[in-house]
């Protein structure tokens, strides 16, 4: 009887372990998503601006909240980049250029060294100074794709 319950309480501990292990597994190979809640703005950090493709483009490059964390934004939707100017609201709809695979931050893409969405009042290097926050919300059209 002894051995028996030896056994039992070797093969408990041992799906329990593997548990555990399988477990933490699974909720690492999760990333951390960040808009995770529509009703909320998510202060983000810009992080880079480099010129591309010609010399009126920009690309600007936003820090998630952690390294791990991924936007979280299916594929054709957008978000709202929001700043109080002057006093004024300025809120306008952009798509994100970068994966919702990569980790750690999100790039947006622009025409011109002008940030067309706040009125052409505020370079995109000077945001940091403008609390810029972003907004999620669904696809700009209804149109939903299955299949191409």
């Amino acid at each position: 009887k002894q051995q028996d319950i030896t056994k039992r309480l070797h093969v408990y501990i041992s799906l329990h372990v593997f548990f555990f292990l399988i477990t933490g597994f699974i909720l690492k190979s999760i990333p951390a998503i960040t808009l995770e809640d529509p009703s909320i703005k998510y202060a983000l950090r810009l992080i880079d601006k480099q010129v591309r493709k010609g010399h009126d483009t920009r690309k600007f490059r936003f820090a998630l909240p952690s390294p791990e964390h991924v936007l979280g934004l299916p594929i054709g939707q957008h978000i709202y980049l929001s700043a109080k100017i002057n006093g004024q609201l300025v809120v306008r709809p952009y798509t994100p250029v970068s994966s919702d695979d990569d980790k750690g931050f999100v790039d947006l893409l622009r025409p011109g060294t002008v940030f067309p969405a706040f009125d052409q009042t505020v370079r995109l290097n000077q945001a940091h100074r403008h609390n810029i926050r972003i907004d999620p919300h669904g696809p700009l059209s209804p149109i939903v794709a299955d299949e191409i």
